[in-house]
């Protein structure tokens, strides 16, 4: 089998545990597509607007119509982030790649999404690392990279690290 094709088979059993343990803040996976029997890809839910996005668009609206996201409506977002880190990790995977363009905002929710990186906790993530900026390559999936891009998001978002602290995820 090709390289391709073992990274490609590796995401699909990725999706297959995220079929298996739905959740709302992690992306809505439909199946894949075969094609006279051979592997084409996955289908995901499309969603829209990046975290990222969401927030520069606020950074830079200048008129009432968009005001900058609050304090208020910036917490749930990342509750949400966490919310999904956490369902991620109780059943046993590390995303390895969360930043603010791997997080999606939907009607007020955020939704976790590509899961090139995604492993088992403990397994070899080869040589391919995270976005740069967004962590530091590590050789084996461990949740304390969630963890330490949980709190960078958080810092991103809401300027500081909440009191409920992203280490506490450790402890589930």
């Amino acid at each position: 089998m090709s390289q391709s094709g073992i990274k490609q088979l590796q995401k699909a059993e990725i999706y297959k545990v995220l079929w298996q343990y739905p959740y709302p803040n992690i992306a809505r996976y439909y199946g894949c597509v075969l094609e006279n029997g051979r592997f084409r890809g996955i289908c995901l839910q499309r969603y829209s607007t990046t975290l990222k996005q969401r927030v520069e668009r606020h950074a830079k609206a200048k008129d009432e119509r968009e005001p900058a996201l609050s304090e208020t409506e910036k917490r749930p977002l990342v509750q949400g982030i966490r919310d999904g880190v956490v369902h991620l990790h109780l059943v046993g995977l590390v995303h390895n790649d969360l930043n603010p363009s791997n997080v999606m905002v939907e009607d007020d929710a955020t939704i976790i999404i590509d899961f090139d990186l995604c492993r088992r906790q403990g397994e070899s993530m080869g040589m391919k690392g995270p976005t740069p900026g967004w962590g530091t390559y590590t050789e084996y999936a461990n949740q304390e990279s969630d963890v330490r891009n949980l709190d960078q998001i958080e810092r991103y978002l809401l300027g500081f690290v909440l009191n409920i602290r992203a280490s506490a995820l450790t402890e589930v």
